[in-house]
């Protein structure tokens, strides 16, 4: 009788947090990690706020990640995003288990789509089709832009203090996408326009009033997509459908590049959000602010001037006693004591 039971499977389940990009990273993540280690996957909404909700309900259904009570979980075992930077985590395959035989509870953000695989994707983006024939069908080619600028404010206002893209990004991006139709002889007439202040005082927008002048000066037909809407999830499937995607500093828009079949153009997002990684086919924009002041505060670039160093020592047997003493004394002897390797742990799992 005891062969006959089904082998009861470990449970692994995400801490959804955060706004709907963020929410699909960790889907995706728990999805993945479900897939390699042959659990079932399940999230739950403990975290989400009254300022958050969960907006990907129906991602969660078309991943069959399953929805679990808080109150279940409460005891289990937490396994944060830091820990989860071995490599072997995320490869099909792994030459043991290394997850404990526990029902486990994951915390993170996971802002690292190398840890997809093409299946996942693959039902992204045909959900994404899907819904965006379920709310608009148009036949002709369009671009979307976003534009973001709320970036965690709580009272529906911009950040004091805190810069957002300027105008030159947007005029850069268009000049790219008007020389690539110019070579190819396409035209495209029709911009949908979204952004994160759509339902909110627009005055107090600093860039979409410029954005709207600058593209009307240029005699586009100027949709604003978020009309079209009635969840953040059809905002970014329409988004996705266009044949260019200018995104925004924001995970929100990132995943409608991610999920476009198109060209897409973006921000230097290492400026804006140190964690975020650029897929390598898109097209990177400087909008002139070579050290913006961000609302998590994580920006690492402060240089703006590069600078010229002479050798201080030209000796070949000075040189090599310097070596010796470093890599082979003070290193191995005394830095290593001192040294952390989390920075070095998550760059490998990035790459």
């Amino acid at each position: 009788m005891n062969k006959n039971k089904k082998e009861k499977r470990l449970k692994i389940v995400i801490e959804l947090i955060g706004g709907t990009g963020n929410q699909l990273f960790q889907l995706a993540a728990c999805f993945m990690l479900a897939k390699i280690h042959n659990r079932d996957p399940y999230y739950t909404n403990r975290l989400l706020d009254g300022n958050r909700k969960n907006e990907t309900t129906g991602i969660s259904k078309e991943l069959n990640i399953k929805c679990i009570n808080s109150k279940q979980i409460i005891d289990w075992p937490l396994l944060s995003e830091e820990e989860l930077v071995h490599p072997a985590y995320f490869s099909f395959y792994p030459e043991t288990n290394y997850l404990p035989a526990k029902d486990i509870v994951l915390t993170g953000y996971f802002q690292n789509f190398k840890i997809h695989d093409h299946n996942l994707r693959r039902i992204l983006k045909k959900y994404a089709k899907e819904s965006f024939n379920k709310v608009h069908r148009l036949n002709e080619n369009f671009i979307s832009i976003h534009t973001r600028e709320l970036q965690a404010s709580r009272n529906d206002l911009p950040l004091v203090g805190k810069d957002t893209l300027s105008l030159k990004y947007y005029q850069r991006s268009l000049e790219i996408i008007e020389k690539k139709l110019e070579k190819s002889e396409n035209k495209i007439s029709t911009i949908y326009l979204f952004n994160d202040m759509f339902n909110k005082d627009k005055n107090k927008s600093k860039i979409l009033n410029l954005l709207l002048d600058f593209i009307k000066k240029k005699n586009y037909k100027v949709i604003l997509g978020d009309e079209l809407c009635s969840t953040a999830w059809e905002t970014i499937a329409i988004m996705s459908q266009g044949k260019y995607i200018i995104t925004s500093t924001s995970t929100f828009s990132w995943w409608a590049g991610y999920l476009s079949e198109g060209t897409v153009i973006c921000p230097i997002f290492s400026l804006w959000d140190v964690l975020l990684i650029t897929p390598e086919n898109w097209i990177q924009i400087n909008d002139g602010n070579l050290s913006p002041k961000t609302w998590h505060n994580l920006n690492i670039y402060k240089s703006k001037k590069v600078k010229l160093y002479k050798r201080k020592f030209n000796n070949r047997f000075i040189r090599k006693i310097k070596h010796i003493f470093y890599y082979y004394i003070f290193e191995r002897t005394f830095l290593n004591i001192f040294t952390k390797y989390s920075n070095l742990k998550i760059r490998n799992i990035k790459n």
